[in-house]
Parts: C-alpha cells; sequence; structure tokens
C-alpha cells in the first residue's frame, strides 16, 4: 500500500498519474510491494454508494473482496489497502489514541496545545 511521503512538502499541480511508475516517481518510491489492478471491496461500487445512501457506509464496504488484488498479498497475509480495523470513528478512533502514534500526531501537528489536551 502506498503512503504519501512523510516529508510536509507543498503538492504542485502536476500531470495525471496513469501509471505505477508515475506513481512511484510522484512519491519518490523505490522499493514496494505492489500490486497493480482494480481493487473489489466487499461494499461493491464505493463510488456509486455515498451518493445514493452515505449513512450506510461502512468501514467493512472497505475490505478487500478474496477476488480482489491486494488481498491477503501483504505482510504476515495481510491486504494492500487500508487497514479497515484502524479507520473511522468509534472503536479505531479510541484504539488509535492510545498508541504512540498518536502521540507523535498531538506534538507534530500542535494538536495537543491547540485544544488543551
Amino acid at each position: 500500500m502506498a503512503r504519501p511521503s512523510p516529508r510536509n512538502r507543498r503538492l504542485s499541480p502536476t500531470a495525471p498519474i496513469k501509471t505505477l511508475a508515475d506513481w512511484k516517481r510522484f512519491w519518490d518510491l523505490q522499493e514496494t510491494d505492489w500490486q497493480l489492478g482494480q481493487a473489489k471491496f466487499q461494499g461493491g461500487d464505493l463510488l456509486a454508494k455515498p451518493g445514493r445512501t452515505p449513512h450506510l457506509l461502512t468501514s467493512e464496504d472497505f475490505r478487500l473482496r478474496p477476488d480482489s488484488p491486494g488481498y491477503k498479498a501483504g505482510k504476515d497475509g495481510k491486504d494492500l489497502s487500508a487497514d479497515v480495523d484502524l479507520v473511522g470513528p468509534g472503536e479505531a478512533y479510541e484504539r488509535w489514541t492510545k498508541t504512540p502514534e498518536y502521540q507523535e500526531w498531538l506534538t507534530e501537528t500542535g494538536e495537543s496545545k491547540q485544544s488543551g489536551r
């Protein structure tokens, strides 16, 4: 799964990213565990669903189907996609607030000073 560069750089307008090579060049990535293909999600067509029923969209909709590229293809058999157990409101958010990464994010963003935490 691709991650944006940790460097806080301003992104300027660019030509459309059409290939894997374009993506790697844009993010200055060397080696990654890539699979190229159309992701297939348990929730079906996720671009159409929010327009009709956004309130019904759940994190489970974003899990990869077994016939999708990237399904269980990462380290330790994890999907090459967002870890839906770690995103979104509720339990996932509450779990994240107890991690060192959350504390680091608070420090880096100055959020802890702004919100008085």
